[in-house]
């Protein structure tokens, strides 16, 4: 509303100056028309409306691990021990270091998951292959469009039972 009572227009329309989604062009062009409703919310010069920040934010999980990691294995008595195991020294190794040794030394005994893990994180995941067919294509004697009603018929059929 204006001085009078009226409200703001512009270009025939009522206008909310303090509505988001009013555009800054609007709020000018308002401001410039003389709609003076709209000054007490506009950011003062030199004022610091958020003077802590923004809050921060707890650490991830992940984050979290690659600390524990890169900890000195001495920390830890359970380490310590596999430290002693591996023939490793515990002031000089950290966490990471050591369950990577002692996921080597699975491996080395056969153990296929340990195998599996290291191979994962030294060569990467092998990638799966997916072949595009073309609908018009015919597989092992059968078209795209059979294979596709045979498909509906069978999802029919479960359903029914």
């Amino acid at each position: 509303m204006s001085d009078k009572g009226k409200p703001t227009t512009l270009k025939g329309k009522a206008l909310n100056l303090t509505d988001r989604r009013v555009s800054a062009q609007a709020r000018a062009k308002a401001l410039a028309l003389g709609c003076e409703n709209i000054r007490p919310y506009q950011f003062k010069k030199g004022v610091v409306y958020n003077p802590k920040g923004q809050p921060v934010k707890e650490k991830s999980l992940t984050r979290i691990m690659r600390d524990i990691m890169t900890e000195a294995a001495v920390n830890i008595p359970l380490i310590c021990q596999i430290c002693n195991h591996l023939g490793l020294d515990p002031e000089q190794t950290t966490i990471g270091a050591v369950l990577a040794s002692s996921l080597v030394a699975k491996g080395c005994q056969g153990k296929v998951e340990a195998i599996k893990e290291i191979l994962n994180r030294v060569e990467g995941r092998v990638a799966m292959r997916v072949e595009m067919v073309d609908p018009s294509e015919v597989i092992d004697g059968v078209s795209y469009e059979d294979l596709m009603e045979r498909a509906k018929d069978a999802i029919k059929r479960s359903t029914q039972t």
